[in-house]
């Protein structure tokens, strides 16, 4: 048997429950009742989210969030830093991931984001979800210069592949040829 995560459980049962819903309001009313199978419903759930693809979550959603930041931030007032919160190498990222949270909370702020925000520790758990996906180190150190910090190493060309755009970290398209 598959291991559902609980938030696409979650979501089965929210659109089992309106649908069910849809038809007692129907019938109550007269009204032709819905169609539907559960068990379809539920088939389709599961091919769609589960096996053809890996269920997005919010770790992906971030880090493709970040990515369009620094694409588009401002130069004068940038969010994320290149050479202090993240660095690049032919196609691995590395980034410091707890050290963007807050300029990406700001970035929300200012542009009204309304899309799903989380503490650091809950993208942790994300990011050994993603290991041996696009994440190729969850937590390791990197020498740059003379500095050394902990990053997350990510492949962007994996990531791409998973239908993570990460691109605007590198300043140029890549390609997955």
């Amino acid at each position: 048997s598959t291991n559902i995560p609980d938030r696409i459980m979650d979501n089965m049962t929210t659109v089992l429950f309106g649908l069910n819903a849809l038809a007692a309001f129907a019938q109550a009313h007269s009204l032709p009742s819905p169609l539907f199978d559960p068990d379809a419903i539920i088939n389709s759930f599961l091919k769609d989210i589960i096996e053809e693809t890996q269920a997005r979550i919010a770790l992906d959603t971030l880090l493709e969030k970040l990515a369009t930041i620094v694409e588009r931030q401002p130069i004068r007032t940038p969010y994320i830093i290149r050479g202090i919160d993240f660095m690049t190498e032919g196609q691995i990222l590395y980034l410091r991931l707890k050290q963007c949270i807050d300029p990406f909370k700001r970035w929300a702020r200012e542009h009204n984001y309304r899309g799903e925000i989380l503490e650091y520790q809950s993208y942790r758990k994300m990011l050994k979800e993603r290991l041996g996906t696009y994440v190729v180190e969850e937590d390791r150190q990197k020498h740059f210069g003379n500095t050394k910090n902990r990053y997350v190493w990510i492949d962007i060309k994996k990531a791409l592949e998973f239908g993570i755009d990460l691109q605007g970290f590198l300043g140029s398209p890549i390609s997955l040829d």
